[in-house]
């Protein structure tokens, strides 16, 4: 039997298992978790206010910090539903003002460097709030467990005491490894059996699958196909096309042959 991979681009084989939540930790009024990738996040927990009618909407904060700085980290907080247009509101952490990116898509997001001042006043502060217009509370948060959330990530990706850390960075410079893992990919062993050569049957049947339209260069002469042992049991065989090949285009049909 021969299973065959049309193959139009390359692919490859990732050591590791794709995106899957770990273990959540809670802080006062922050929650944070990361994924198997060392990705991470933290978010704002919906907490008592001050107000005693406690009517103040809960302020939506969620930092996203992925593990290698060039995924875009952000800080994004969610607009408050209200009469408020998003033009018109202000942030403030314990009463100083903080200026706001552009609203876009119902959010403020700081993105990259810009998230940093902002991260180190709110992990000075006790409460962040939007403010309309006429400085009525629109909505607020409580920080506190945010410099707990902070650590948390910096120790599950491996940056504390680094020049990249959320909080209290230091000399030692990151690298762009994944901590805590350790992959290696086992070789198999080399097989003493020769390549696998469709027979001529199989063959025919191969090239019997491709068939030149009116469009395409007409059949060029047939190439012998290329084929080299993989395992015990796997050959692999590139079959060059027999159309459309131009003159400086080579293209070829890769299969896995699992019958030796």
């Amino acid at each position: 039997m021969i299973s065959a991979l049309l193959m139009f681009s390359a692919s490859s084989l990732s050591a590791y298992t794709r995106p899957r939540p770990e273990v959540t930790a809670t802080y006062k009024d922050w929650i944070t978790g990361c994924d198997n990738g060392r990705n991470c996040s933290a978010m704002a927990l919906n907490a008592a206010t001050p107000d005693a009618s406690n009517r103040v909407d809960h302020l939506e904060i969620l930092i996203d910090q992925p593990l290698l700085s060039d995924l875009d980290p952000a800080l994004i907080i969610t607009t408050p539903i209200g009469p408020i247009a998003a033009e018109q509101m202000a942030m403030f952490i314990d009463g100083t003002p903080i200026k706001l990116p552009p609203v876009r898509n119902e959010r403020f997001v700081f993105r990259g460097a810009e998230r940093i001042p902002v991260l180190r006043q709110m992990r000075s502060g006790t409460w962040a709030e939007i403010r309309g217009a006429d400085g009525t509370v629109v909505a607020r948060t409580s920080l506190a467990g945010l410099t707990a959330a902070l650590l948390r990530i910096d120790a599950q990706q491996g940056r504390t005491g680094t020049d990249q850390a959320l909080v209290n960075p230091g000399s030692r410079v990151t690298n762009g490894d994944l901590p805590g893992y350790s992959v290696s990919l086992s070789q198999p062993a080399r097989s003493i059996r020769p390549a696998t050569t469709p027979n001529a049957a199989a063959m025919r049947a191969l090239e019997a699958d491709e068939h030149c339209t009116g469009d395409e260069n007409s059949k060029s002469a047939i190439e012998p196909p290329i084929v080299a042992r993989l395992d015990d049991q796997n050959t692999l065989l590139i079959m060059p096309w027999q159309c459309g090949m131009g003159a400086y285009n080579r293209n070829a049909n890769i299969l896995i042959v699992d019958y030796y």
